[in-house]
């Protein structure tokens, strides 16, 4: 799984892309999902918790969300996790690995 990288400082956008019928292969539109990142210790980010995800228009089974570059994010590791309900009512999760940096 490749790791998403976020410089600390600045808004980051978060995707979640290639949301699909895993019998279909139909890209799936209108769910309600939800991410939130977390440190190594598994506590939830103050300010990038339950961050609402939004379709993203002309690419389906594409979302994204975005964190605050006001979010204090220490050099480091992290990871996110996708929580969602699809338009059929099916829920899913999902990980994701982040990296946070510093610009220098």
């Amino acid at each position: 799984m490749t790791k998403l990288l976020i410089y600390s400082g600045n808004t980051a956008e978060i995707r979640l892309s290639g949301l699909q019928n895993a019998d279909t292969l139909a890209f799936i539109t209108g769910s309600t999902i939800t991410c939130t990142l977390y440190t190594p210790a598994a506590v939830a980010v103050t300010g990038a918790t339950n961050l609402s995800m939004a379709d993203v228009a002309g690419t389906p089974g594409t979302y994204n969300c975005f964190i605050p570059g006001t979010v204090t994010l220490p050099e480091g590791n992290y990871y996110l996790t996708f929580s969602g309900t699809v338009p059929t009512g099916d829920t899913f999760s999902w990980y994701q690995p982040v990296e946070v940096r510093v610009r220098q």
